[in-house]
């Protein structure tokens, strides 16, 4: 064996044990990009790389942030940004090597300065804390509820000549008899540990994440379909030109579409608001009528002082005006080029925390596993990334998340304790 393959072997041992130096980093990475592109060591590193990179949550979370970094790399490139898998051998550990020499601290730190693992203290709550699961609370206009969890399919209600069905764990709505009717409107919420899907009476599908409401008629009339929103919802809105689909998100901006899917998130404790646009057209203004649209009161249409119009990979964001300590007037910031993937993650049954801080971390577990989050201390400041299944138990997400340094207390009464450093 040549005195440069049984160094790459040397220093790739000491790479994946996390005994490597910056400077035998680098030179591994030199000894790799010299070798000729036939060599059986490439294969084998990356056959190595496919197999390891995710065996379990935590690595799994590991493996997508640099699986990200080698796309990025890649695409600037020119290499199409498949699937890791797709990308030869050459490229994928080339990328590599232009995360160590040029992303310092990015790359670095992944493989030689992460902390070692945190355990998870436990004064242990008496079960597990299981993921969440679909399931919601159906209010009708004369302030009754209906736990739809525990419904079986079939009808579940009648509502001024509309028939209010559950099929499949999907509530959906068919007319009957609307002539000289007036429409009653209904709202659907989800809990903490809750998602669920709504079909509205005009065919428009509403996937809600934990923590949402949704607030509609029973069938619409006019020239305008209503509703009303807030926490985090997709829509896939049915096609009808005669009639604009408006959706009024906290009470504090109106979105205005036609045929279209895009993904609206506008919790009141989160201090930003975002639209984010996947197809079609939108339109976006800020309002200070915070009246509800079925209500008695309202009046005509709210008009903002500012109006955005969105293209497909656009974000319209503006702060909560419930949050904002600057009190300057609502206005709207268009952001371009966004990773769809990243904001549709949890549609698709993933937690994303690419990019994100340890308390919009945070924010994305206590809704979804209804649990409290307190902080032993300061907040500590840790850049989270990756992603993760949110159909796995609490604890075992936990054990993926210590992997980036962040030590927990998981009490009971379904409190997490977050440890200062």
């Amino acid at each position: 064996m040549s005195e440069s393959r049984q160094n790459i072997q040397a220093l790739f041992h000491k790479l994946v044990s996390n005994q490597c130096t910056e400077q035998e980093m680098a030179a591994f990475f030199q000894l790799v990009r010299e070798l000729p592109e036939d060599d059986p060591l490439l294969a084998e590193l990356d056959n190595w790389w496919q197999t390891q990179a995710v065996t379990g949550p935590a690595d799994m979370i590991r493996g997508r942030r640099m699986q990200q970094q080698i796309r990025e790399l890649t695409a600037a490139a020119g290499t199409k940004p498949a699937r890791i898998i797709g990308i030869p051998a050459r490229q994928v550990w080339w990328a590599a090597a232009a995360l160590v020499l040029f992303a310092g601290a990015g790359a670095y730190t992944w493989f030689q300065s992460r902390p070692a693992p945190a355990m998870i203290a436990h004064t242990r709550a008496d079960t597990e804390i299981a993921p969440g699961k679909d399931g919601a609370i159906l209010t009708l206009e004369d302030g009754s509820q209906m736990i739809l969890d525990s419904l079986s399919d079939g009808l579940i209600a009648t509502q001024s000549g509309a028939q209010v069905m559950l099929r499949n764990g999907q509530v959906s709505y068919d007319a009957t008899d609307q002539r000289h009717r007036k429409p009653t409107w209904n709202t659907i919420s989800t809990p903490r540990g809750r998602q669920f899907k709504v079909e509205l009476p005009d065919g428009t599908m509403v996937w809600m994440n934990s923590g949402s409401s949704i607030t509609y008629p029973t069938f619409f009339v006019g020239k305008e379909r209503r509703i009303e929103t807030s926490g985090e919802l997709y829509m896939e809105v049915a096609k009808d030109p005669a009639m604009t689909f408006k959706v009024k998100v906290n009470r504090q901006a109106v979105i205005e579409v036609t045929g279209t899917r895009f993904n609206v998130k506008a919790y009141a404790d989160e201090e930003l608001m975002a639209t984010t646009l996947l197809s079609g057209w939108l339109q976006i203004y800020t309002t200070t009528d915070t009246s509800c649209w079925h209500c008695p009161e309202t009046h005509g249409q709210p008009m903002g002082a500012q109006a955005v119009t969105l293209k497909p990979g656009q974000q319209a964001v503006f702060m909560n005006a419930a949050l904002n300590k600057t009190k300057q007037s609502p206005s709207v910031r268009v952001l371009n080029n966004i990773d769809t993937d990243k904001v549709m993650a949890w549609k698709n049954g993933f937690f994303n925390f690419e990019g994100a801080s340890l308390k919009e971390a945070m924010n994305q577990l206590v809704r979804w596993y209804n649990i409290e989050v307190v902080y032993e201390g300061p907040e500590p400041a840790i850049e989270f990334f990756g992603e993760v299944s949110r159909n796995i138990s609490l604890t075992d997400l936990l054990k993926a998340l210590e992997d980036v340094g962040v030590h927990f207390r998981l009490e009971s009464g379904r409190k997490l304790v977050v440890l200062s450093q």
